[in-house]
């Protein structure tokens, strides 16, 4: 039984909200990096590294968010889910072993948007079997070769009728021979 791909609303809402979020992690080290003049210089480099890690942040949220606004409409791959997961978890981990080190209130922020992060991560990540109605892609799925579309097939069919045209033109003309139009025939109708 074939399931038909459909749209994955969750996956596009964590896929649309992550992109915000990103936009924002953005914004915020961006203005960290600006406003650092306004620092000491000890302060100055935690803010510095603060808005790095921000960044970094940022940065693993656009890609999953654009993973997520891509495959929304697809099966999910169980490679691509767990390379989702598995970068998440250590960009989570080392930001929250550094926001140890640092202020409260940008350990504060940090933290947060960690957490915004994971959160939509986790929305947009398939249970177990896949998502409801769409199950993970078998390996016979996966093995099977692309189908070619209608459009696609009727340029084919139009291309082959372009070329049996000229073909016959060939043999009118006395260029070809019977045998060799036939021969050409059978090669491009595939018989």
């Amino acid at each position: 039984m074939e399931v038909e791909n459909k749209l994955i609303v969750r996956r596009l809402i964590a896929g649309i909200l992550l992109l915000l979020a990103s936009f924002r992690g953005f914004y915020i080290s961006y203005s960290v990096f600006h406003a650092e003049k306004q620092f000491s210089f000890v302060t100055q480099e935690k803010m510095q590294t603060f808005a790095e890690y921000v960044l970094t942040v940022a940065i693993v949220s656009f890609i999953i968010s654009i993973i997520f606004l891509i495959t929304c409409k697809r099966k999910p791959e169980k490679m691509i889910e767990y390379s989702i997961t598995g970068m998440v978890l250590l960009v989570f981990l080392i930001t929250a072993i550094y926001a140890i080190g640092i202020t409260a209130y940008t350990a504060g922020i940090l933290s947060t948007f960690n957490i915004l992060m994971l959160f939509l991560t986790a929305l947009g990540l398939p249970g177990k079997k896949g998502f409801k109605g769409m199950p993970f892609i078998t390996q016979e799925e996966a093995a099977k070769p692309i189908q070619k579309s209608e459009s696609t097939a009727k340029a084919e069919n139009k291309n082959d009728l372009q070329q049996l045209i000229e073909l016959k033109k060939l043999l009118d003309s006395g260029v070809i021979s019977q045998e060799d139009f036939d021969t050409k025939k059978k090669q491009i109708l595939g018989l």
